[in-house]
């Protein structure tokens, strides 16, 4: 189970920053997600490394729900809103990338597998300000302006700050190789 930290706290948290705009402490969420993961481990019916990461979705999507129902509680305005199903495989996708192709074979599934999760944890290691850069820029497709505003950072500060996040994985990612 802690093996999946990592990824359960990268979906709970671009997540948010999509759905949420920041109105919620992405962390709050992540946090709250793992509680759900770990207090329904025990329902797990797969240790296909695929069926595990479908199951995590479905609890962070779980826990979006819930929290949307919180805060929105008789505000809610239905048809301005973006499926939660999109926004987490959009998410489980864009973190994917970062990986070669999937070549389908059993073991190179198995890898490939296990680098998804390399990912998410070396992305948990990022200093925070740096992890949020990537995540918005990277994971929940903001441009540079964007994440600067939502940061409050100048753009050359966002831009160097994924640089060095990016370059930090990369030196993370391969000592894996």
């Amino acid at each position: 189970m802690e093996a999946y930290y990592e990824y359960v706290n990268v979906l709970a948290r671009v997540s948010a920053w999509r759905c949420f705009q920041i109105m919620l402490d992405p962390e709050d969420l992540a946090q709250e997600a793992m509680l759900r993961v770990r207090e329904k481990w025990s329902q797990l019916k797969s240790s296909d490394p695929t069926g595990v990461k479908a199951w995590l979705k479905s609890v962070v999507h779980s826990v979006l729900n819930d929290l949307i129902d919180r805060a929105y509680a008789g505000k809610r305005d239905r048809r301005k809103e973006v499926p939660m199903d999109e926004i987490l495989d959009d998410t489980s996708a864009r973190l994917g990338a970062f990986l070669p192709p999937n070549n389908s074979t059993p073991s190179k599934a198995a890898v490939r597998n296990e680098r998804f999760l390399a990912v998410a944890q070396a992305l948990g290691k990022l200093p925070d300000d740096q992890k949020i850069a990537v995540e918005l820029h990277h994971f929940s497709g903001l441009t540079l302006e964007q994440v600067a505003q939502r940061m409050d950072k100048s753009i050359a500060s966002v831009a160097g700050l994924i640089r060095r996040g990016l370059k930090a994985l990369r030196g993370s990612l391969g000592e894996l190789e």
